[in-house]
């Protein structure tokens, strides 16, 4: 049965890392677009943010944007890992049902 998740592993694994780098690129791509945008974006990462700089974060226009695209693309994520999952389990009930009965008919 290993070598059947062997193959399934290696057959989902560029999916795996088409959604990874997807996320990674709408993470990163988010940050710098901010970084060259946003000039007291630097105020989050030190702490010293004031509730003006607060206001121009949550009036941006793309920021629901922004998040919305985060949002699906980790749900993408949680879908296929879901998927490789359900189907594991589904593999290891047919592989035991398969045992069970030969073992009953020998």
């Amino acid at each position: 049965m290993l070598p059947y998740f062997n193959d399934l592993f290696r057959e989902q694994q560029n999916e795996i890392d088409d959604y990874n780098k997807e996320i990674k690129t709408t993470v990163f791509y988010g940050m710098r677009q901010a970084f060259a945008t946003v000039p007291d974006i630097y105020k989050n990462y030190i702490g010293d943010v004031s509730e003006e700089h607060w206001q121009a974060i949550l009036s941006d226009p793309y920021l629901k944007n922004k998040t919305v695209k985060y949002i699906l693309d980790l749900e993408t994520v949680h879908m296929q890992q879901t998927n490789i999952v359900l189907l594991v389990f589904y593999c290891i009930k047919k592989r035991s049902a398969f045992r069970s009965r030969n073992r009953y008919s020998q």
